[in-house]
């Protein structure tokens, strides 16, 4: 193409042959062919990033901080004067126009022979035909070698494509050098900006030398090329084809008026010829899957091997790392040579060229790569970026059926199609699962990049209250397994919540409940994310949700097992895919199906469940609620037909699981049963109890054949050998004995040593000789040794150092090639028996593991501790899933002195209130500071509640706004009593600094100390006027002292351990004082005088109190029962019963109306005193207590029956776990 003047009255090429020939008479040798292109780009005002983006190989931080400089200093030398960017084009202008006097000339130079040789004239290739340095070219022999023999033996057309900065150019060019020779012409063609086909017919034409005389349309046009193309032999590069491409459209989608290369491609693959067109684009032409043939190729040009990125940058770098590291690195960054080459710096700069050091951090985008991610980004159409959006969520390979479900509003057509295009612009992958199935995903360097758009796009619709990916897209896949959960928790959840937490700062509590209130006005009753992803969000931020209003919302992708829920209400909510708290109690045991499809649950409430070991959903329910009969022992059939459970009655019981489950009982043990074993054909059952005896059941006929008499001691393990005949025990008398089940005869035994511990036995598959029981072992603990004992020997055949100690739960794997047992710090480690070494260890820091157990075939591993189950996978040590109950133990409770009102103070930071007629709850309140430590006292009346914990922190809340809540730090101890005068003026607190503090809650008076006792507060009370304060401590002091006038009075001695109850008689003349040692004390207020000492006949004394009459009462506990003490006569006033275990704490109203009491499986009684009786019965450690599911679909009736348990009501005023 002619190159046309400019305003300083030459061109391009003059110019440069005035630049040219100065270099070459300074140093020699010519401009090269970058300097050229920079020259170029300088000449045509372009930045050096748009002169990197025409001409593909080079990236602008390499054009713009080494090629520029280099070549303004040689310009410099070479013409005599300063020469930079800015004024090239006016100093070349001036020298070649003669503008100084003279033209510089060319002068002779010599040769290495001495002799004077003139410049060779600079042979100026037309625009675009500047030829790539291949020099860098490395790696990709293979490829080279056989796209070179293609395209010279039989190639006509070949669409070269990739992501961009792979190397596709250098690649081309490299193919041009090694296969030049066997064509007549070559041409490189850069499409800068799009080139309508017209046009680009004509150049290509004008190219190949052929004028455009006599061809009047597209069509004469075409053949004249094609006719070219068969006489003239000719190699052809058309770069940067993508720019042909409409972009945000499917790939391959040309602009409009641009279909006429669609045409061309055509032509190009079907018409004889004998030249060959390599077409380099970001994204594969739709048509060329039909044109792909044995003279037409499409070749996606994918990253460097580890060998090949090694070779590249190790040639000016000093990078170190061994294979792995290498080969990590590649991975993560696709391999791709511009990627790769950026990083180099960084890795030399801060970490020492260490790959390793590198690696260990979290991905990192430079922003080069960024850049590079962000044009084809942009590229894409929005419902393209929507899907990269979930395969980026994924964090992890997702099959097609799976994202279909995922995605709301597409058909599978769209979806395919889509996936499709993202394949052709090399996005998306196919990858290969570990279950040997295909599934898309995308690599790690583009996942980063997508997931920070991502996160980008969701915080800016969050603080606008604009929400669209917040509601098609959700944050958290809660039914994958654990691992890839915690990593999109690392990877979406925890950046955008932490964004959230400082763009919002004091106002993020108040924002998030718009939200809510947004979400239930905008997508009340439709389908979508946002609801879930709300709940989840607030989980991370440490926001309560109780009390909240989710009423006919979809409640998708949820996990609901750890979010505070109380009181709120999913009426009509359509759940899907949502996780909830696991009715899990404490003294789990746990049973494996013999398919590993099901897990069977017991503990010490007695409720027996079947979960699905898949996605840990609940399949069936078979015993939620019963009453004193903990499950002790589970087992399978063979068949998988029948559960057999014992219980802590002794009673046996068969479930069978068909469609119609139901259980029978056979006839009971005397003792709690502990070990239960079918035999291999399903015929038989032995069962063994806490006393060391086994029966061994026909289980058709439902009788016991035979009683084994032997053990000392609990029976632990039960085991059949495969042909029915023996039976191997062990038992915590520390043996392990082999019986003949045909004459009951014990023919082996193992008697551990002195503490040796025998915690499982297990046949191994060895055929025994006749009359010889099979080989069988045994597994224990001798001295922190781990033991494997010969049952034939009774000598140890394995013996390993361990940590593990006397309390460590063991168990051997079916085939006995496998151990597993617990240490002191949670972790649970893995033992191959047959060559004694350590397999792995499985760390769960949230676990104290007290239960083990195999599945029939090795393959998995059940973990568990009080209400959790952790599932592993034993190929590889990974976590599949966890399954738990996110109790919220009650830390502490108070009655209202007003009587209204019951608080209860939670390990979870919250304070929930609960109205005392009718056991609902109220509400929470919550401190809104995540360092906050858990309640440790309490006190409220009809206006005030006020808390304390070891953050040594007061904060009072107004009963009518728990969401603003005020706080002292006035205490240098945790604060350990709080009192709330009754006529609400006075707020006393005491700590272990034996400080008290006294505020006015009608900001009458400043805050002041009260000085004088030397431990710790232990007990507060405030007379009916407000006029008296009585304080005990752990000192065995109780001090009385004036409010009014802010000082002490009288000091009371005599108790001899700490204060822990003090009460005013109604008038105020009197106070009452309890103490652990059993004594209650009688006092004069004005006097200080003790007036009597009592000791009340009852056990544990709580507390004491003034009933109606003024009469003084004591109240003690017997375990699971109260007792009132009439103290002047010594006689029982009242016994409650009602609480199935042992009392640990009571809290009175300030008129001895009413009484709370808690116990120790945290169910709370609130009793009326005056009448005698219990008014309602709260589980406050419940996660769902009060929540409302009338309507709500998507759930299982075996889920219903589990929330149910958990708390949670069909209506607000239906009964608790009904």
């Amino acid at each position: 193409m002619q190159e046309l003047n400019d305003a300083f009255g030459i061109s391009f090429q003059e110019a440069l042959s005035t630049a040219d020939a100065a270099v070459f008479r300074r140093f020699g040798k010519h401009l090269s062919t970058v300097e050229q292109i920079v020259l170029r780009g300088t000449w045509d005002q372009q930045t050096y990033e748009a002169m990197a983006e025409a001409t593909a190989g080079y990236s602008d931080e390499y054009l713009k901080k080494d090629v520029g400089p280099k070549l303004w200093r040689k310009l410099t030398q070479a013409l005599g004067e300063s020469v930079g960017k800015r004024n090239v084009k006016a100093v070349l202008s001036r020298l070649t126009n003669g503008s100084n006097g003279a033209s510089p000339a060319v002068e002779p130079t010599a040769n290495s022979n001495g002799r004077e040789m003139a410049s060779p004239p600079l042979a100026v290739p037309p625009p675009g035909e500047l030829r790539l340095d291949v020099s860098d070219f490395c790696g990709r022999t293979a490829l080279v070698r056989e796209l070179g023999r293609w395209i010279t033996e039989q190639g006509r057309l070949m669409v070269l494509w990739g992501r961009l900065g792979v190397g596709k150019t250098l690649l081309a060019m490299k193919l041009r050098e090694q296969v030049e020779a066997a064509f007549d012409t070559h041409i490189y063609l850069p499409l800068a900006s799009p080139l309508a086909p017209e046009d680009f017919l004509d150049q290509l034409l004008r190219r190949l030398g052929i004028g455009d005389e006599g061809l009047q349309d597209w069509s004469q046009r075409l053949t004249c090329l094609m006719q070219a193309l068969y006489h003239c032999r000719a190699l052809i590069l058309v770069d940067n084809a993508e720019c042909l491409c409409h972009p945000s459209q499917l790939a391959g989608d040309y602009r409009p008026g641009y279909g006429r290369y669609r045409d061309l491609l055509h032509q190009l693959a079907t018409i004889l010829h004998r030249s060959c067109v390599i077409w380099i684009s970001q994204e594969e032409p739709k048509e060329m899957r039909v044109l792909e043939g044995q003279k037409v190729r499409s070749h996606c040009l994918h990253g460097l091997t580890p060998a090949d990125a090694i070779t590249l940058l190790t040639r000016q770098s000093a990078l170190k790392g061994d294979a792995a590291d290498w080969t990590e690195l590649v991975h993560r960054y696709d391999g791709i040579p511009l990627f790769l080459k950026d990083l180099t710096t960084t890795i030399e700069g801060l970490y020492e060229g260490r790959l390793e050091w590198f690696l260990g951090q979290p991905l990192l985008l430079t922003d080069r790569i960024r850049n590079l991610l962000q044009r084809q980004w942009h590229r894409l159409s929005p419902p393209e970026q929507e899907v990269m959006y979930w395969l980026a969520l994924a964090s992890a390979p997702v099959a097609l059926e799976e994202l279909q479900a995922d995605l709301i509003g597409r058909n599978p057509s769209q979806l395919v199609a889509l996936i499709e295009s993202l394949q052709q612009r090399a996005l998306c992958q196919r990858l290969e699962t570990a279950d040997a199935s295909m599934a898309l995903g995308l690599s790690p360097v583009v996942r980063v990049y997508v997931q920070q758009q991502f996160i980008q796009q969701v915080q800016a619709e969050l603080l606008s209250h604009q929400l669209r990916l917040f509601h098609s897209h959700r944050l958290l896949q809660v039914t994958a397994a654990d691992p890839i959960q915690a990593r999109q928790r690392q990877e979406i959840l925890i950046p955008l919540a932490e964004a959230l937490r400082e763009a919002w700062s004091d106002t993020l509590v108040d924002q998030i409940k718009s939200l809510q209130v947004l979400i239930h006005r905008q997508f009340q009753g439709q389908e979508g994310y946002s609801s879930g992803n709300l709940i989840n969000l607030c989980h991370q931020l440490e926001i309560g949700l109780a009390g909240s209003d989710f009423s006919d919302l979809a409640i998708w992708h949820a996990d609901l097992q750890t979010v505070s829920l109380f009181g709120s209400n999913f009426t009509g909510a359509n759940f899907q895919a949502s996780v909830f708290a696991k009715a899990l109690g404490r003294e789990l045991v746990l049973a494996f199906s013999p398919d590993n499809c099901h897990l069977a649950t017991g503990d010490h409430e007695g409720q027996l469940l079947l979960w699905r070991v898949d996605d840990g959903s609940l399949d069936r329910v078979l015993v939620i609620q019963r009453e004193s009969q903990a499950t002790r022992a589970l087992t399978f059939s063979p068949d998988g037909t029948t559960l057999a459970e014992g219980s802590a009655d002794g009673r046996l019981w068969l479930w069978s699981l068909g469609n119609g489950y139901g259980a029978d009982d056979l006839c009971s043990h005397t003792a709690a049963i502990s070990a239960l074993a079918f035999s291999g054909d399903g015929r038989y059952l032995a069962s063994g109890d806490v006393t060391g005896c086994i029966l061994i059941w026909e289980l058709a006929s439902g009788r016991s054949l035979q009683t084994l008499q032997g053990h000392q001691g609990a029976i632990q393990r039960l085991r059949f050998s495969n042909d029915g005949q023996w039976l191997v025990s062990s038992g915590e008398d520390h043996t392990a004995q082999c019986w003949q089940l045909t004459t009951g005869e014990r023919r082996q035994g193992v008697q551990g040593r002195g503490i040796a511990q025998i915690k499982d036995v297990q046949f191994l598959d060895e055929v025994p000789e006749p009359s010889h029981p099979p080989s069988a072992i045994a597994l224990g603990l001798e001295e922190h040794n781990l033991i494997v004992w010969d049952l034939s020997t009774g000598r140890p055949r394995w013996v390993v150092p361990s940590e593990a100690d006397f309390t460590a739960v063991m168990a051997l794997s079916g085939d006995g090639e496998t151990v597993a047992h617990s240490r002191h710090n949670g972790s649970i480690e893995l033992w191959a028996v047959a060559h004694q070494q350590r397999r792995y260890c499985l760390r769960d820091p949230n676990t104290l593991v007290t239960t083990l157990a195999f599945s029939q075939d090795g393959a998995l591993l059940a973990t568990a501790g009080d209400h959790r189950v952790n599932l592993w996978a034993l190929s590889t040590g990974a976590g599949l899933r966890t399954l738990y109950c996110q109790r919220q133990p009650v830390n502490c409770f108070q009655v209202s002195s007003d009587g209204q009102w019951l608080t209860t103070g939670h390990r979870d930071q919250g304070i929930r209130l609960w109205q005392m007629a009718t056991g609902q709850f109220a509400v929470q309140f919550q401190p809104g500071v995540s360092q906050a430590r858990p309640v440790q006292v309490m006190t409220a009346n009809r206006d005030w509640l006020a808390s304390g914990g070891e953050d040594h922190a007061v904060r009072l809340w107004s009963i009518d706004r728990p969401d603003a809540c005020q706080s002292w730090l006035d205490h240098d101890a945790p604060v350990t009593a709080l009192s709330l005068s009754p006529q609400g003026r006075w707020l006393v607190s005491g700590g272990e600094d034996a400080r008290l503090q006294v505020r006015s809650l009608d900001a009458q008076q400043p805050s002041y100390p009260l000085l004088g006792h030397t431990r710790a507060i232990s007990a507060l009370a405030i007379s009916a006027d407000d006029r008296w304060l009585a304080s005990g401590s752990r000192d065995r002091t109780v001090r009385l002292w004036n409010l009014e006038t802010a000082s002490g009075v009288i000091t009371l001695k005599g108790h001899h351990r700490r204060v822990q109850s003090l009460t005013f008689s109604p008038d105020g003349q009197h106070l009452l004082s309890g103490s652990p040692d059993g004594v209650v004390r009688l006092w004069q207020v004005d006097s200080g005088a003790c007036l009597q000492v009592w000791m009340p006949p009852g056990g544990l004394l709580h507390g004491v109190l003034f009933d109606r009459q003024g009469a003084p009462l004591a109240i003690t506990s017997d375990d699971a029962v109260l007792q009132l003490w009439l103290l002047p006569s010594a006689t029982l006033y009242q016994r409650l019963t009602g609480h199935r275990q042992a009392i640990w704490q009571v809290s009175l109203s300030s008129d001895g109306h009413y009484l709370a009491s808690a116990s120790q499986d945290d169910e709370i009684r609130i009793w009326d005193l005056w009448l005698g009786s219990c008014q309602q019965t709260l589980r406050p450690d419940r996660p769902y207590e009060g929540m409302t599911l009338r309507d709500s679909q998507g759930l299982s009736e075996a889920e219903r029956l589990m929330l149910r348990a958990l708390g949670a009501v069909d209506s607000p005023n239906s009964p608790k776990g009904t």
